[in-house]
């Protein structure tokens, strides 16, 4: 697809199609539950309502120009501040997954206090699993969002016109942009390419030793979403977002001996300001990333070392990296870093590499072995330590 001053499309089964097209109802009582979202918020009561994010405008650059949230799900709060939301199996959610990642959203008000959560949720129908960032269940279980932000106070009662919200059909087979206020949209109002931090390369202090750090960037990244009340003069976290890049690019750097670098990539962030609709009032500002620009390089911090003085003494165990040899791990275990990176002055933070797209390797061209060992078990731990002992 060629990409204009603007295009303007809706998805239906994640295939870009005309604002014409229909296709027959699917019948409401098709729809499963994909999984069930559960959290908690700071208030008594209130209305919870679950959207999932669509991109339905693309700029010249490539970059979404607006996010269209949609709501597939509403419920009550309880009078402890409990909420449980079901997400369908629906051809909306379906058409809102990005190499299978959909971007979740749920929204709280109760009364005049208001907050919402970013919630990435996988779906794996192959293996008849879903997930989140943290955890994998059974299709169809519970899955636990993230700790909800405190609640804010806006301006109206927020809740009233959350009520009236309307919860999308399980039989919508096609999403389209919104002309009024219907539906929560995000408009892009700026974009940065701040440097992020995705993981670290540890080498010993041992002649002959070296390492290689390689970033494929069809990596799945996880970074937190930043929300701003205030027109970006202060900024918080709601939850997290999934950026999976299929670019396909690789890239990588290597290291030698007694040698400790962060690994960071540049990503393209945008900041974005809502319509203004039920289940997004108050104008708020939106800071997410949005894709990896596909390079590597070394960050200018260095990262602590481990927290043990030899590989002998990591309670996860070690590997050894014999002479004339080596040892790959291929990261199935993100590291979380508190901070990635900033844009628009919100500090991030994140991870990468959920689909074993960071390599780390190690070579020993001494004469004495070296040892690898990490802060999980062995050979998958998600930062890599190399020791003399």
């Amino acid at each position: 697809m060629t990409v204009g001053a603007k295009s303007r499309f809706i998805f239906a089964l994640g295939v870009v199609v005309a604002l014409t097209v229909s296709t027959a109802p699917v019948p409401a009582t098709a729809a499963t539950t994909i999984a069930t979202l559960t959290g908690k918020v700071d208030v008594s009561g209130g209305t919870a309502v679950l959207m999932v994010e669509y991109p339905t405008v693309v700029g010249t650059d490539g970059l979404p120009d607006e996010f269209t949230d949609v709501p597939v799900a509403k419920s009550r709060v309880s009078t402890g501040g409990s909420f449980s939301l079901a997400l369908p199996d629906t051809t909306v959610v379906q058409g809102a997954a990005e190499n299978g990642w959909v971007s979740t959203v749920t929204v709280v008000a109760s009364g005049k206090d208001y907050t919402q959560n970013y919630t990435p949720v996988r779906l794996n129908t192959t293996s008849g699993s879903v997930g989140s960032v943290d955890e994998v269940v059974p299709l169809g279980a519970t899955l636990a969002e993230d700790s909800m932000p405190t609640t804010a106070a806006m301006s109206t009662n927020v809740e009233t016109a959350m009520t009236q919200a309307s919860v999308t059909s399980l039989s919508t087979t096609s999403v389209v942009v919104p002309q009024d206020n219907t539906h929560c949209s995000w408009s892009r109002i700026g974009t940065a390419e701040p440097a992020n931090r995705i993981g670290e390369l540890h080498v010993a202090d041992v002649a002959g030793s070296s390492g290689k750090f390689l970033y494929h960037t069809q990596a799945d990244s996880h970074f937190t979403v930043g929300m701003s009340y205030n027109g970006g003069v202060n900024w918080s976290s709601s939850g997290s977002v999934t950026v999976s890049n299929s670019i396909g690019t690789t890239a990588h750097y290597t290291r030698g001996r007694n040698s400790s670098t962060y690994a960071n990539d540049h990503m393209y962030w945008g900041k974005y300001v809502n319509n203004g609709a039920a289940t997004c009032p108050g104008r708020q500002l939106k800071a997410r990333a949005l894709h990896s620009a596909g390079d590597l390089f070394v960050g200018r911090d260095t990262p602590a070392t481990a927290p043990w003085a030899t590989c002998h003494r990591d309670p996860h165990g070690y590997g050894i990296v014999e002479v004339n040899g080596g040892f790959n791990a291929d990261r199935a275990t993100a590291h979380n870093y508190d901070f990635v990176g900033n844009a628009f002055g919100f500090s991030a933070g994140g991870h990468t590499g959920y689909t074993n797209g960071i390599h780390i390797s190690l070579s020993n061209k001494g004469s004495v072995r070296t040892y690898a060992c990490g802060d999980r078990s062995m050979p998958n731990p998600s930062i890599v330590y190399n020791k003399k002992f």
